[in-house]
């Protein structure tokens, strides 16, 4: 296993056409994958019971390996301490964004002040 520094990485030649990942040795876990179309993103992998899981951390573009270094050093660390970080992101990824909070209010309160007997805020006021 190589020492993932951005020498090594800008001279690594993958087979064209093929993903591949080169992990790095200083950490284990810590690795870059090579993917078919020649993109390169920073990941992280680790174990939650038998599942094996894979985190991107970013593009090469995007952080430095000193950057992705820290950030795969805090992704394992919350693993040890039990986290997933792979469901922790997939679940804010499904949580609704506040417009779609805001799209359920208004049609709730549109709903009831639509409905029969219902009151409004301006019929409850006495003049």
């Amino acid at each position: 296993m190589p020492r993932l520094t951005k020498r090594w990485i800008d001279s690594w030649a993958p087979t064209p056409g093929s993903e591949a990942i080169a992990w790095d040795d200083r950490m284990p876990g810590f690795g870059v994958r090579a993917y078919p179309s020649g993109r390169r993103a920073w990941l992280v992998q680790y174990r939650v019971g038998k599942a094996t899981r894979r985190l991107v951390l970013g593009s090469l573009g995007e952080l430095t390996q000193e950057e992705a270094h820290k950030l795969a050093r805090t992704q394992l660390s919350a693993v040890l301490a039990g986290r997933d970080p792979s469901a922790e992101r997939r679940a804010l990824r499904q949580a609704a964004t506040v417009a779609e909070l805001c799209d359920r209010s208004s049609s709730s309160t549109q709903s009831r002040e639509s409905a029969p007997g219902a009151t409004t805020s301006s019929d409850s006021v006495p003049s």
